[in-house]
């Protein structure tokens, strides 16, 4: 049976919510998960409008939710939230989010979201000055490869390194 998942997207024609899902699409596929996603709603990436949606969800799905992935923390949080308040254990429920927000790390922390996504902001402005030396040395930039400054998976095991 698939992976069932209730989607909190970013905003109707937002790159970098389309990019986001794509990419957590990708890397479901790249490591041969067969998944479905059950319901897609849009968020804003606000915390009131993961409360929403979730207050809808469990109307139509109720215990059936089983992982709840959203564009960002705080959708995720306003969907726990909503979730607790119509009487379900948040516990069993599989909740992720992006950003690696303070708020999301306490989540993490009292047990209730189960992870988020660090962007390194430090380390993609160092590759940024790389990249800039590189060219001020005269590298030609249509020959420079890409950069890439990964993700950070952010759980239980590991959140302390990054509370602030």
């Amino acid at each position: 049976q698939p992976l069932q998942i209730w989607y909190l997207y970013s905003v109707p024609g937002d790159q970098q919510g389309f990019d986001r899902k794509a990419g957590f699409e990708a890397a479901l596929n790249n490591a041969g998960v067969t998944y479905e996603i059950v319901a897609q709603e849009d968020t804003d990436n606000y915390m009131d409008r993961g409360l929403t949606v979730m207050e809808n969800w469990v109307q139509v799905y109720g215990d059936e939710i089983s992982i709840v992935v959203g564009c960002a923390d705080l959708s995720v949080l306003g969907a726990i939230t909503a979730f607790e308040a119509a009487g379900y254990d948040p516990e069993p429920v599989i909740w992720i989010g992006l950003d690696g927000q303070d708020v999301a790390l306490e989540s993490i922390k009292e047990g209730k979201m189960d992870m988020t996504v660090f962007q390194n902001a430090k380390g993609q402005a160092e590759a940024f000055i790389e990249l800039c030396k590189q060219i001020r040395d005269g590298a030609d930039a249509a020959t420079i490869e890409d950069i890439n400054v990964p993700f950070e998976s952010i759980t239980i095991e590991n959140v302390d390194n990054y509370s602030w």
